[in-house]
């Protein structure tokens, strides 16, 4: 490695070998000057690094005394390019450290306006401690709160018990409407092989059953509309209450009219004062009466007299039982129990398909009486008539007596659900 001397402080510089000739700076002086310049002619290792004079560089100013490079640029220019790069990478430092230092100050300031808030909330907190009339109006706030939501809970926690109770008491009247339904059964069964006496004491009896249906039914009800508020629950309780008195009503109607007391009942018997099998249900008045109007018809005139206020009696237990199951449906969506709100919607459908297929039922009757009856009134035709009649009277109740149950249990489910919610 060569030894350069400079030209003004006459101070030491090592240079690579094999390196051109270009300007170099004294560390000592500050002196900038070829490296060519300050070669001893001397040494052996600078005549071994020595190479040809490259041309000189010619600008518009005139000739610089500046050897040119290999790829035809003057020296002093490279120069001028690494000076620009290095001052270029040191003011990307500088900006660098402006905006590390300008985020350090931002970070700064939000901590010290964080530090500042926590300060005033803690100050603020102690000026409230220093206030007992404060503090003891925020525990009693609080306290409010706290009673108030646990009220909240009890009174939720209260509708549905009385809820359940009300599932418990339609239970039981769905029960005693399946035993009804099993003993007006017998009776048909038994006024069909000949025996008339003593069946009046099971229509009695049954009625009495009928009763007990309502006055449960009817106690369940009212329990229901103070139940869950929840998915229109109380509209729809309070729209199957309203449907229920206005049904009871017209059953009691029914039951003490001479005219169409006795219109669809197991015997056929409208001289009794009160007819006690009616208020079992009058979902059989519509399809006796197409029974009736169909088959013998035309044998029997005035069939259809008084039979108007039975059959809007029927429509309106229909009604009722399809808002009672949307009311449990809707206390079951509020739970948040799908799976028992479908069968609730289910066995809506159902009741009501099950409703209109008494009225096809009675009409197949009907038809079937006219085909088979004999065209001339006589002891035979009265005969048939009585068995085809029998026999559609117990379809008739073992039907009514499945809807009964069905109904009954889907009930059940809704109370277990509402027990183990």
């Amino acid at each position: 490695m060569p030894v350069i001397t400079c030209p003004k402080c006459k101070g030491k510089l090592r240079f690579p070998d094999d390196s051109p000739a270009r300007r170099v700076k004294c560390p000592t002086c500050g002196n900038v000057f070829l490296s060519t310049d300050g070669i001893d002619p001397n040494d052996p290792l600078a005549k071994a690094a020595s190479r040809p004079e490259l041309p000189r560089a010619r600008d518009s100013r005139g000739e610089f005394d500046l050897p040119m490079e290999d790829d035809d640029r003057p020296r002093r220019s490279r120069d001028d390019d690494d000076d620009r790069g290095r001052r270029s990478r040191r003011d990307d430092e500088d900006d660098r450290d402006r905006d590390r230092g300008r985020r350090r100050y931002d970070d700064d300031d939000d901590y010290d306006r964080d530090r500042d808030r926590g300060r005033s909330r803690r100050r603020d907190d102690d000026d409230d401690l220093d206030d007992p009339g404060l503090v003891r109006r925020r525990r009693d706030d609080d306290y409010d709160r706290t009673r108030r939501r646990r009220e909240d809970e009890r009174a939720i926690e209260r509708q549905y018990h009385r809820a359940s109770l009300a599932c418990l008491l339609y239970f039981i009247s769905g029960w005693l409407q399946v035993a009804a339904f099993g003993l007006m059964f017998f009776v048909v069964f038994l006024h069909w092989c000949g025996i008339v006496e003593g069946l009046r004491i099971f229509g009695v009896l049954a009625g009495l059953l009928g009763l007990g249906y309502w006055l449960t039914s009817g106690t369940g009800i009212g329990f229901l509309i103070s139940g869950p508020r929840k998915r229109n629950a109380l509209g729809l309780a309070i729209a199957t209450a309203a449907v229920a008195g206005f049904h009871l009503m017209l059953i009691i109607v029914v039951a003490t009219s001479r005219s169409s007391g006795g219109f669809g009942s197991a015997t056929g018997d409208r001289t009794a004062e009160v007819h006690f099998e009616t208020f079992i249900g009058q979902l059989r008045a519509l399809p006796v009466l197409m029974f009736f109007l169909i088959g013998v018809g035309d044998f029997v005139r005035g069939i259809s007299d008084g039979a108007i206020v039975p059959v809007f009696t029927n429509l309106l237990e229909v009604a009722r039982m399809i808002l009672f199951l949307l009311t449990l449906r809707a206390i079951m969506i509020g739970l948040r129990e799908d799976r028992t709100a479908s069968l609730c919607m289910k066995t809506m459908v159902g009741f009501a398909v099950g409703t209109g297929g008494l009225i096809v039922v009675g009409m197949m009757f009907g038809m079937l009486l006219l085909a088979i009856r004999p065209e001339r009134v006589n002891q035979a035709a009265f005969e048939s008539i009585s068995a085809i009649t029998h026999l559609f009277m117990l379809v008739l109740y073992l039907v009514l007596a499945g809807l009964a149950v069905g109904v009954t249990l889907v009930v059940r489910s809704v109370k277990h659900n509402l027990d183990y919610r």
